[in-house]
């Protein structure tokens, strides 16, 4: 590319060009990048903070959620178990007349001739077991 010859002059050697020899030009283009690589470094760290600190509680609300979950989850598993031995005793009652009949005297508290019922009363404890 040709310049046209009144635009080409020669510059003197000042403080503002990067003439090789002078070290202290090069140190301060150097320590203002530092400073300003530090600075941008503080900047995203504390944004990352501030993030931080705002979703913290939601971190831990959910932390609270899933424990609360997997004891709903140990209930309603305690809850099947129990339904499929209602449903288990409901079928044998309407199809089983030996079991109805086992069943109506335990709860009735009924007997036949000649027989005798012994109730053996349990604890809380062996109860809550």
């Amino acid at each position: 590319m040709n310049r046209h010859t009144d635009f080409q002059e020669e510059l003197p050697n000042s403080h503002l060009y990067f003439d090789g020899e002078n070290e202290e030009t090069t140190m301060k283009p150097n320590i203002w990048q530092r400073l300003s690589r530090v600075t941008e470094v503080i900047i995203y760290v504390f944004c990352f903070l501030a993030v931080a600190k705002m979703f913290w509680p939601e971190v831990e609300r959910q932390e609270e959620l899933n424990v609360e979950m997997a004891k709903l989850d140990i209930v309603l598993e305690e809850r099947r178990e129990h339904v499929g031995q209602l449903r288990q005793e409901h079928e044998l009652l309407k199809n089983d007349r030996e079991f109805l009949e086992t069943v109506s005297r335990d709860r009735l508290n009924l007997m036949r001739d000649g027989e005798y019922v012994i109730r053996i009363e349990r604890g809380e404890e062996a109860i809550a077991n």
